[in-house]
């Protein structure tokens, strides 16, 4: 299941794409504990991501705690930066959730909620919400305010895209099944 939104409609002043959200969930066959585990390992986090090429937990945070900080290095095509993020929630095995930028004013907030599937599996909600700090999706808008829709849209369907290549990887890892570079199934 893949649920995308836009509140905004079409930006013409102020290129305001706070609120922007998605998410995807996906079933996977394995106890929650051992995909809240694979999924709270940052150093899985660039092997699962496309975007991601980094991630470093910054001292003194040494793992998934309230008010832990980690450093993440992303990448599209050839755009390359870096962003600290903030653990906001690390409720094991039931969510991951981290702020980028300011916790209080992020550019973007990230969650991945777990919950019990069929029989012995674990359903996974992954999703994104753009916050009201800067971004390169709020830069691009506010650069081409004609083009807000299609760039927001270019934008989410990268993001759900992302996130179920994401999410197929962690059931790769979890179950040993062959997941195909769509995130689905081979």
């Amino acid at each position: 299941m893949c649920v995308v939104a836009w509140q905004g409609g079409d930006v013409v002043d102020g290129a305001d794409v706070t609120g922007v959200d998605a998410e995807i969930s996906v079933e996977i066959a394995a106890p929650l504990e051992l995909v809240w585990d694979l999924l709270a390992d940052l150093s899985l986090t660039p092997a699962i991501n496309r975007e991601t090429l980094r991630t470093v937990w910054l001292p003194p945070s040494t793992g998934w705690a309230l008010g832990s900080t980690f450093r993440a290095t992303n990448r599209i095509g050839e755009r390359e930066w870096s962003v600290d993020c903030h653990v906001t929630v690390a409720d094991r095995p039931g969510e991951l959730a981290w702020t980028v930028l300011d916790p209080q004013t992020p550019s973007s907030t990230w969650w991945y909620r777990l919950e019990p599937g069929m029989a012995s599996g674990t359903q996974v909600t992954h999703g994104f919400r753009h916050g009201p700090n800067v971004s390169g999706l709020r830069r691009a808008v506010e650069a081409e305010p004609a083009r807000s829709a299609e760039i927001v849209a270019g934008r989410l369907a990268m993001l759900t895209a992302n996130m179920g290549y994401t999410l197929g990887r962690v059931r790769e890892l979890a179950t040993g099944e062959t997941i195909g570079p769509s995130g689905q199934s081979t």
